[in-house]
C-alpha cells in the first residue's frame, strides 16, 4: 500500500522508495533488528502524508533547498539550527554544550534523529492553529538505537529545541 501510495504521488521517488527499501531490509538483517524497517516506513509515511497536500509539499522543498547543510558541528561556527517544513531543528543553549563529547559521526545521528524529530513535529501539528494557552510543549524525549534526545515543542515559533542528547554507542577508534 504504502509503495503504490508514493507511486500515485510521485512515479520519480519510486527509485528512492526502493533504494531505501533494500538498504532497511538490509540493515535490519546486518542488526538482527527490526527498528531499520520501522524508520523506513515511519519516513516514507510522513513523506505520503506531506505530499498529499501539494501546497504543503511545495512549502516544504521550497524551504529544504533554501536551507542547505545540518545543524552546525560543535565548534564549526555555523549555524545551530536548520529549516524542516515551517519548524527548526534548535539545539538549546548551542550545539557545542549539548553535542559536547561526541564524535562527529554521532553528531551526524543526532541531527539526523533531531531533524525526523522537526518533520514529525511539523506532520503532527497540521491542521492544528495556534492556542496561546498552549505554547511550549512540556519536556519530551523519544530515542532510536543508541541515541535518546530530550526536547520541547516552542509552538510559538514552530521550533523543536533539543536541550540534551545522550549517545549510548561506543566512540569510533
Amino acid at each position: 500500500m504504502l509503495r503504490a501510495a508514493v507511486a500515485r504521488l510521485d512515479p520519480a521517488a519510486l527509485a528512492r522508495f526502493e533504494a531505501d527499501w533494500t538498504a532497511a531490509t538490509a540493515r535490519a538483517r546486518d542488526e538482527y533488528s527490526l527498528l531499520p524497517a520501522r524508520y523506513f516506513v515511519e519516513h516514507w509515511f510522513s513523506w505520503v502524508a506531506v505530499e498529499r497536500w501539494p501546497a504543503l509539499a511545495t512549502r516544504l522543498r521550497a524551504h529544504r533547498r533554501r536551507v542547505a547543510g545540518p545543524c552546525a558541528a560543535p565548534g564549526g561556527g555555523g549555524r545551530d539550527s536548520h529549516r524542516v517544513s515551517d519548524w527548526t531543528c534548535r539545539f538549546v543553549p548551542n550545539a557545542s554544550s549539548v553535542v559536547s563529547g561526541l564524535t562527529q559521526a554521532q553528531v551526524d545521528e543526532v541531527e539526523n534523529l533531531a531533524s525526523r524529530i522537526a518533520d514529525a513535529v511539523a506532520v503532527r501539528r497540521i491542521g492544528t492553529s495556534f492556542d496561546v494557552r498552549e505554547t511550549v510543549s512540556s519536556l519530551k524525549s523519544y530515542g532510536e538505537g543508541p541515541v535518546m534526545i530530550w526536547f520541547l515543542e516552542d509552538y510559538r515559533d514552530d521550533v523543536v529545541l533539543a536541550v540534551r542528547v545522550q549517545h549510548l554507542g561506543l566512540p569510533a577508534a
